[in-house]
């Protein structure tokens, strides 16, 4: 007979992976599994809720299989074998009612085992609940019986299950399914991966937080995080699938990757963070090829490539103050942000007026250009505060509302290729007699009112009409207090 493989095999101390792995495709001949086992495991779809009984013969004596775990009409069998074999053969009285098996030969790797553990959120850290990490409680995990304890996390191993995305399309039916196949059948204390990927991008806690890692063969289990992605996502050992990761299922990932790095103190490069097929000892094709490519993207933080947010002005915003200036008046100052982006800002990230490329009406002699303000003062990382130092000035008479942006030359506008928290950064800029018509202002007689000027475009000197002003003003008090 011919089986479908549904994964990349690896040697048989590696093949950990969270199902049985043969399709059933005849009750007649004999299974035949390219690897050695001394249990016989399947997952079997019932077309009814009754009970199941299979048959099986491992070249010595027929072994009847036990049920070991039912949900719906979904059921895991499994029997264990006189020697190791790799071909049984199989009989059941009920396999008209058997819609659909999947079936494995296994090595039981009896890992240590100590007293059951309820579920505790509490042991998940916060860092973790804050990225929305679906907790063992909130899933509805069973006891785990794990002992060894791991306190020194220093890498991290990426995984695919190499099997189904979900169970009857429930993604946390499929994990609950893992544990289940992980602890009775394979002889693990609980699922081997710290973490599990659904298809939808959420992010499942597998193994309690703080056990010895048991994902990663070859002896590289010792600090070796693992994360793994449910389902099969390589080319071509896929039978199941193959299946495409989504953007949101890699970009979670990536936001998962760098929390461990942060809470677990680990130098993202490619020493410390490899596809279970790059650590040494490991004959597998798993995380497959749709995976192993994209990792190198997790060595730096998440988010987009170009981001912003805006934290400072030293120029009144227009919804604080109008900056009145006389004409051809300047007036220096900075607007500051922080880069929110995974690129460094430097010599082309640059300050510029809204609508794009139009020339400003209140462009300074320092800008670049009338549609370009100024770069970045300084080579500006993720995280840290960028400054853009330059000068407005009042070219025409009237009132302006200037906004500004960012953009990065040669690669594009940031609101177009990355995000930016914040609304387009707006002046107000009134030049000279347009204060009182667009205010509003004035007196009974038609004539402007004074208006102090906004921010730092107070002028220190006088203009030469306001200073004849306050003599006449002067003059006239004099005048009055001798007619007293």
């Amino acid at each position: 007979m011919t089986s479908l493989l549904l994964i990349a095999l690896s040697a048989p101390s590696l093949a950990h992976e969270g199902h049985p792995q043969m399709a059933l495709e005849s009750w007649d001949k004999a299974l035949v599994h390219p690897n050695y086992g001394t249990r016989w495991a399947a997952i079997v779809e019932l077309v009814d809720d009754g009970p199941i009984e299979v048959e099986v013969f491992d070249g010595v004596s027929w072994k009847t299989t036990e049920e070991i775990f039912r949900m719906d009409r979904r059921v895991l069998i499994q029997t264990d074998l006189d020697a190791p074999v790799s071909s049984v053969l199989i009989h059941s009285a009920d396999r008209d009612r058997v819609a659909y098996m999947e079936w494995d030969l296994i090595e039981p790797v009896y890992e240590p085992r100590g007293p059951a553990q309820p579920p505790n959120p509490s042991a998940l850290p916060q860092a973790y609940q804050d990225l929305g990490v679906i907790s063992r409680a909130d899933w509805g995990a069973r006891s785990s019986y794990c002992t060894t304890t791991e306190d020194d996390w220093y890498r991290m191993a990426i995984h695919h299950t190499a099997g189904h995305q979900d169970t009857n399309g429930s993604i946390q039916a499929q994990v609950q399914w893992l544990q289940v196949f992980f602890q009775e059948t394979r002889g693990y204390c609980d699922i081997a991966y710290q973490w599990l990927i659904g298809k939808d991008g959420t992010i499942w806690e597998g193994r309690p937080y703080g056990y010895y890692s048991a994902a990663t063969g070859g002896n590289q289990n010792n600090g070796n995080m693992a994360i793994s992605f449910m389902g099969c996502y390589d080319s071509t050992e896929c039978d199941v699938g193959p299946h495409i990761p989504s953007t949101n299922m890699l970009d979670r990932v990536h936001d998962l990757v760098y929390t461990i790095s942060l809470v677990e103190d680990i130098e993202t490069n490619a020493d410390n963070i490899k596809g279970h097929n790059d650590w040494p000892g490991n004959n597998t094709a798993c995380p497959g090829d749709y995976i192993e490519p994209v990792i190198p993207e997790w060595f730096v933080p998440p988010g987009p490539d170009w981001g912003a947010e805006f934290v400072d002005s030293s120029f009144p915003l227009s919804e604080e103050a109008p900056i009145v200036l006389d004409m051809n008046e300047s007036m220096l100052g900075t607007m500051e942000f922080r880069n929110t982006g995974r690129n460094p800002w430097g010599g082309t990230t640059k300050l510029a007026p809204l609508p794009r490329d139009v020339d400003s009406p209140i462009y300074g002699d320092d800008w670049e250009a009338p549609h370009r303000v100024v770069a970045v003062l300084e080579t500006t990382e993720t995280d840290d505060i960028g400054v853009f130092e330059f000068s407005i000035t009042g070219r025409e008479a009237g009132a302006t509302y200037q906004s500004f942006g960012l953009v990065e030359e040669g690669v594009g506008w940031f609101e177009d290729m990355g995000v930016v928290d914040f609304e387009p950064v707006t002046l107000r800029v009134v030049v000279d007699d347009s204060l009182a018509e667009d205010s509003g202002m004035g007196g009974d007689t038609g004539e402007p009112v004074a208006e102090e000027k906004g921010g730092c475009a107070c002028s220190s000197t006088p203009s030469p009409g306001n200073a004849w002003v306050g003599l006449l003003a002067f003059f006239g008090l004099l005048a009055a207090r001798r007619r007293d």
